[in-house]
């Protein structure tokens, strides 16, 4: 379902060619159904007095599928974060934050996504959710069952330097001083 919906009917044929079949459906809405394989079809439902498709379905009527590889379902982890960033380059920081609340709701140990999503509630001004979210991030890197790296070391130094930016931390007086992230208790409770 897409409430919000500025797809409409004229996007979709722009995108997929005329449509295979053209009907109503059981609640009086149009419906435009593209077949791409024997298999497969794609619907889109527009509401009565509407020009905006509010519902998309996808169809599939064959054998069983295989499951994901891990590599499909990394490269599916990896689009949404593109994704996610994308909208923070160009400023969409509401949009952004979706993707990324949806993002912790399945990875919740996903240091990158807490950093992100405190960069992108910074820049909204919610300095108290941007706070929690990179002492998550730091909680997630420091953990003991965290895998130790140069990216979890270059996100440690990421978040400090955003909570200095909040005024959290002090910025350090000597150029040579890395401990900040031992000022910072990073057990907060969410």
């Amino acid at each position: 379902h897409l409430p919000n919906s500025e797809l409409k009917p004229e996007d979709v044929k722009k995108l997929y060619g005329t449509a295979s079949q053209h009907f109503y459906d059981y609640g009086s809405r149009a419906a435009q159904l593209y077949s791409f394989h024997p298999n497969t079809y794609l619907s889109f439902t527009t509401p009565p007095n509407s020009l905006r498709v509010q519902e998309i379905k996808v169809s599939y009527r064959g054998p069983a599928l295989a499951a994901p590889s891990n590599q499909d379902l990394e490269q599916a982890q990896s689009y949404l974060m593109n994704k996610a960033g994308h909208l923070a380059s160009t400023s969409n920081w509401n949009a952004a934050i979706q993707l990324l609340v949806m993002r912790l709701k399945e990875h919740p140990d996903d240091g990158e996504a807490h950093y992100q999503l405190a960069q992108a509630y910074a820049k909204q001004g919610q300095i108290d959710e941007a706070i929690l979210e990179y002492k998550a991030c730091l909680a997630t890197i420091t953990s003991p069952t965290a895998r130790s790296s140069s990216k979890s070391a270059y996100l440690m130094q990421l978040c400090v330097e955003g909570l200095q930016r909040l005024s959290v931390l002090p910025k350090p007086q000597d150029p040579h001083t890395k401990d900040s992230a031992s000022q910072i208790n990073v057990r907060t409770q969410r």
